[in-house]
């Protein structure tokens, strides 16, 4: 939101001097009033990163809830879709990390999940329970990533992360899990 009208003439003039240049001008930004881009902005962006994370935490949402899940990516989807971002310019963004109630930190970087539990925690969201006052650690598995990477790539242009310091150990890193993804489906469409 730019209540003063400054935002989208500063990044019109922006684009005018970065495209000639061949350089790219991109955003973050998030899907809730006051936190997202003018919608007049949005032609000059090349891509436009869509932050659809955080939609519980130690000072927002539900203890009951989980972390980022798969209807709130559809919802910011739909929602940037609804506001004129195209296919080519939509990045969903991907949690690297969890968010936590009760006896646990408030977040953890996805390393610091497996560290304590292995690898395996990856093929579920929660650790704990799921309700007011219980102690849980709620994140994206595996399952969750892969799902909203095929919906980024089906409506979008692809996937950024949040953030890369948080992913594991090379052998069992979710990026590559997800590079993986983004390779095959890239291979299909070829095929198509």
């Amino acid at each position: 939101m730019d209540n003063a009208g400054n935002y989208t003439p500063f990044i019109q003039a922006l684009s005018a001097q970065l495209k000639p240049q061949g350089k790219l001008l991109t955003s973050a930004t998030a899907s809730y009033v006051g936190g997202m881009i003018p919608v007049s902005s949005i032609p000059h962006f090349d891509f436009v990163n869509i932050m659809s994370y955080y939609a519980i935490g130690p000072s927002c949402g539900q203890a009951d809830s989980e972390h980022f899940t798969y209807q709130q990516a559809v919802q910011d989807v739909q929602l940037w879709l609804d506001r004129g971002l195209t296919k080519q310019q939509l990045v969903l963004g991907l949690p690297f990390y969890g968010c936590s109630f009760g006896q646990y930190q408030s977040d953890y970087a996805i390393k610091d999940v497996v560290a304590p539990y292995g690898s395996d925690i990856l093929q579920q969201d929660v650790i704990g329970n799921l309700c007011a006052g219980c102690d849980c650690i709620t994140y994206n598995g595996i399952s969750a990533l892969n799902a909203k990477t095929e919906l980024a790539l089906k409506l979008g242009s692809g996937v950024m992360i949040w953030e890369l310091t948080h992913d594991l150990s090379h052998s069992s890193s979710i990026l590559a899990t997800i590079a993986q993804q983004v390779s095959s489906a890239k291979s299909q469409s070829v095929m198509e």
